[in-house]
């Protein structure tokens, strides 16, 4: 039986997790199905997320394939099933389609109008903690092997953490 998750439910499996991550390294990476981190300008969301190498991001679907691709990788990975008209993201500092149509960190950093969380006030705030914790999580947790492209493509965009961290440090040394 699969586990549907929707638009609206998207960040609420980001807590959710399966159980010690055991990298292998796989196939090599296609260009054509993974997004290059290396030929991207770094699009960061309101949480640390990044857009440019997220899977679900709209200039990174080419094709209804795509997002067929990504609904079946995110079921196989996460053990949620996203329906494959779903996938597709504008990212949250922009108007339009997102895969998490309800997230409070979004809906809180648009009404403070800070540039991302790293700039809040209430930094780390019960919101984002779930979000940015997501990933460590689920490689604390995770008992399925996972390839090297698979990390690429589904892990490494939501290693928000430490990058929020690194944001609020060069904050506050201004």
């Amino acid at each position: 039986m699969k586990n549907y998750l929707n638009r609206r439910d998207f960040l609420k499996a980001s807590g959710c997790t399966a159980a010690v991550l055991k990298l292998r390294s796989c196939s090599t990476v296609k260009e054509d199905s993974v997004v290059s981190s290396k030929s991207k300008e770094e699009i960061l969301t309101l949480c640390g997320y990044r857009c440019d190498l997220c899977q679900f991001y709209t200039k990174n679907i080419k094709s209804e394939k795509d997002k067929e691709r990504v609904s079946q990788d995110f079921n196989r990975i996460f053990g949620y099933y996203v329906k494959p008209e779903d996938v597709e993201c504008v990212g949250c500092k922009n108007e339009g389609k997102h895969v998490a149509a309800s997230c409070s960190v979004r809906r809180c950093a648009l009404e403070k109008g800070v540039e991302n969380c790293a700039h809040c006030s209430e930094f780390i705030c019960d919101k984002l903690k779930g979000k940015i914790d997501f990933i460590e999580d689920f490689l604390r947790n995770n008992k399925k092997p996972l390839s090297e492209e698979d990390f690429q493509s589904y892990i490494k965009p939501y290693e928000s953490k430490e990058r929020m961290l690194k944001i609020r440090k060069k904050i506050k040394a201004i």
